[in-house]
């Protein structure tokens, strides 16, 4: 076997599962603060779209299922794991041509890409980045203000001592859990897509993945979502819901140019590779505010 060869979702044969689930067959993977819920709300409006929701997987006694993608074991497990999922995807699968799944770090966490390579037959996934400056800033501005305990650049030389302690040789050895996005260290790293980014083009067919840039989301919404119904091979349509923003940020103060400068130099090479891989233009953040 050649050292570069990608594993794609044609190669079941990884798999000890038998049958790869045709549904659902859309998954939503954007990074936090980077207006994946306002995606998802107003794709919810296509006749022809729909997402599984959490009371989707619950069992019949009322228990929660959760979705067991997001388990790092679900590969070893499958027949136990994915049943319901299977049945509510059959189910769905009469009423509607997509069925959607939003996978909460599905961007950040390796096991979730291994499950979905895995499990799916032919996924199409959609990932909506951010500015990774602006989604730090936002992340933090998020809670209210007397729920901040300190100040934003207070909370990113925290972030850099605590991932400074994280690559010290002795703890190589120590499980590092993924830290909140509230959480100092889990501000910045959550911005470095690069690196999470290539796992799913390494898996997946390019074909099917579709970037969305926020910035173009938030300016012009009915067009970026017409290309994203361009990609999963829908009717044209037009989205009412896209004046009803989701999750938005309660402090519009603006960052201090000084921060602003330090983070853009932070995240410039992480930058220069996504913009590579995407082909998108050298100074696609330069502008954003």
């Amino acid at each position: 076997m050649s050292e570069n060869r990608s594993i794609t979702a044609t190669d079941c044969s990884l798999s000890p599962y038998s049958e790869m689930l045709p549904y659902p067959n859309l998954v939503v993977c954007g990074a936090p603060r980077s207006g994946s819920s306002s995606l998802i709300y107003s794709l919810q409006e296509h006749p022809d779209l729909s997402f599984m929701v959490a009371g989707d997987l619950d069992r019949a006694e009322g228990r929660e299922y959760g979705h067991p993608l997001i388990n790092p074991f679900a590969t070893c497990r499958r027949e136990q794991h994915l049943e319901l999922q299977k049945e509510v995807g059959e189910r769905a699968r009469k009423r509607f041509k997509m069925v959607g799944l939003a996978l909460r770090y599905a961007l950040y966490m390796p096991h979730i890409a291994f499950n979905l390579v895995e499990t799916i037959h032919n996924p199409k996934i959609v990932f909506i980045l951010r500015n990774p400056v602006n989604r730090a800033y936002s992340s933090y501005t998020h809670p209210e203000p007397g729920e901040r305990p300190r100040t934003f650049e207070e909370t990113i030389k925290l972030s850099m001592e605590e991932m400074d302690a994280v690559r010290h040789y002795d703890q190589r050895n120590k499980w590092v859990e993924l830290p909140a996005d509230d959480h100092p260290s889990g501000m910045l790293e959550r911005g470095a897509y690069y690196p999470h980014l290539i796992r799913y083009f390494r898996l997946f067919p390019r074909e099917s993945i579709h970037v969305i840039k926020f910035e173009d989301f938030i300016a012009d919404p009915n067009t970026e979502l017409g290309r994203v119904l361009d990609f999963l091979d829908l009717a044209p349509f037009t989205f009412t819901r896209v004046n009803e923003p989701k999750g938005t940020s309660r402090n519009k103060a603006s960052m201090l140019p000084a921060t602003r400068e330090y983070l853009q130099e932070y995240f410039r090479e992480f930058n220069a590779k996504l913009f590579r891989l995407l082909d998108w233009p050298e100074d696609t953040w330069d502008n954003a505010t």
